[in-house]
């Protein structure tokens, strides 16, 4: 909606419609696929949907709560060495 915005096009009827609300933001519907995704044992799917949250701190958390302590400190490790560069 952003893009029609910006152009100064008006925004399909369709995308107004059906747009989420407040409590369908991409952060929590991030986090409710990486859940589900962990639950099913799906590792990977779940960092990857992990690596959608902007904040690191949400990650880390996640992580935390989840027992999941080397993919912790993996995160935290390449934070790191981002903010070096």
């Amino acid at each position: 909606m952003k893009e029609y915005k910006d152009k100064g096009k008006p925004i399909p009827w369709k995308l107004t419609e059906n747009a989420p609300d407040a409590c369908h933001s991409e952060e929590k519907l991030s986090l409710l696929a990486a859940k589900i995704f962990l639950q099913q044992g799906q590792i990977k799917k779940m960092k990857t949907f992990l690596d959608r949250l902007p904040d690191i701190m949400d990650r880390v958390d996640f992580l935390i709560e989840n027992d999941r302590i080397e993919d912790t400190i993996a995160i935290l490790k390449s934070f790191g060495k981002s903010q070096m560069k």
